[in-house]
């Protein structure tokens, strides 16, 4: 699909295969019910359908994480880094935009910067404990200085979150995590977290180092008890 303005793109070519379970099959004959929907570039299962809501107007456009939540307010939000990928570079080359629906998705308004800061973005990970009406917005923060661009640690950074009280309108400054059995923690955070059914947090995290090759990634799990007051990592500090 060609990347055109905002809410829409322009139908070009489609590719003649996909792969599906690790096999390619042409696209004029998909297994099963699935078929092609050409304004998404998607293959898709009839029961679905879908709509494009934003494509980058950069002069070579890549969207990264997108992440989406229904707010407290009840309307549909979502948030994601539109440039390159934050450990491409030690200077700005993303910003994080907002997309948000009053009406489950018919029409959509933005996009819109959601953070006005100086460093780059990961992705937005949505929290709204039980109970509450206060959103959270979690994930990695590559704040200048704070982390090492060298020895292959360039996109393990701090962990951190703000939160907004309307509804994902404005966002408090960011608070870094600093688990109690390591405060210096580093790596990288874009995948859903939860709350349990006792209010306990856990939010994945994970590093990599690229001076190895291949590549080695460790798994970590941060976890709070106090929303947040205090967290710990799990299995355990780092190795």
């Amino acid at each position: 699909m060609d990347e055109g303005k905002a809410g829409g793109t322009e139908a070009v070519e489609l590719a003649r295969t996909v792969r599906i379970l690790q096999q390619e099959w042409p696209t004029d004959h998909l297994p099963g019910d699935l078929a092609v929907e050409e304004t998404l570039g998607l293959a898709l299962h009839p029961a679905l359908s879908g709509q494009v809501v934003y494509a980058s107007r950069r002069e070579e456009p890549r969207l990264y994480e997108s992440r989406g939540t229904i707010t407290p307010d009840g309307s549909y939000l979502i948030m994601f880094p539109d440039g390159e990928h934050y450990g491409a570079a030690a200077s700005k080359v993303n910003q994080m935009l907002a997309l948000r629906s009053h009406d489950r998705g018919t029409t959509w308004q933005g996009p819109e910067p959601a953070l006005d800061i100086d460093y780059n973005q990961h992705g937005f990970i949505p929290l709204q404990p039980a109970g509450g009406a206060r959103l959270y917005a979690f994930g990695t923060q590559p704040i200048w200085n704070m982390y090492s661009r060298d020895d292959g640690l360039h996109e393990n950074a701090p962990i951190g979150y703000r939160y907004s009280d309307d509804s994902g309108g404005t966002w408090s400054e960011v608070r870094l995590i600093r688990p109690r059995n390591d405060p210096g923690f580093r790596g990288m955070s874009v995948m859903r977290m939860c709350e349990t059914e006792r209010g306990t947090w856990l939010l994945g995290a994970h590093e990599g180092d690229w001076s190895y090759n291949p590549l080695i990634t460790r798994q970590y799990l941060l976890r709070s008890e106090d929303q947040g007051a205090n967290w710990d990592l799990l299995p355990a500090k780092r190795h």
